[in-house]
């Protein structure tokens, strides 16, 4: 079993964004980035799991209704409020 983390730094690919409502428009460096993110995030995902034995994640071996309502609360309590 194998668990990574890592912190690659501070930037974000929302703090690339142009945060002045008049610009309507990305720059070539920043749609280029969010080009190549939408290709690579979903083969992340996928891939991600193999070999992955979702008997013993934690805290649950499946995404299902109750791990939904616990993430949209801590959504609602951690950032909303």
């Amino acid at each position: 079993l194998c668990y990574l983390v890592s912190d690659l730094g501070d930037t974000t690919l929302f703090s690339l964004l142009p945060h002045d409502p008049a610009v309507k428009t990305f720059n070539k460096h920043t749609m280029d980035l969010y080009l190549k993110v939408l290709d690579w995030l979903p083969a992340f995902q996928v891939k991600g799991k193999q070999n992955l034995n979702f008997n013993i994640c934690y805290p649950r071996h499946a995404f299902d209704r109750h791990s939904m309502m616990w993430d949209l609360n801590y959504f609602k309590y951690y950032f909303l409020k």
